[in-house]
């Protein structure tokens, strides 16, 4: 499984085998959202990643960071 794929699925080691320039960034998307700063975009373009390359990881954090609230909320629910 490719870490884009296991960033979606919301696997918690996803973040762990992304290049090490990316995971604040990461980490910060799927813990504290409303702390991304500019800064750690520009810091991902300065290590030499694209705007798309940026613009994937932030969503595919977002989405696996979501589907795993989603997740644990029905769990709850259902008593697990």
């Amino acid at each position: 499984m490719e870490v884009g794929e296991s960033l979606v699925r919301g696997r918690s080691d996803a973040v762990a085998q992304l290049p090490e320039e990316a995971r604040t960034l990461a980490q910060k998307v799927a813990q504290r959202p409303y702390t991304v700063l500019q800064k750690d975009i520009d810091d991902l373009r300065a290590a030499g990643w694209t705007d798309n390359a940026v613009f994937e990881l932030v969503v595919a954090v977002a989405v696996g960071s979501g589907c795993g609230v989603v997740s644990a909320a029905s769990r709850i629910r259902e008593g697990s």
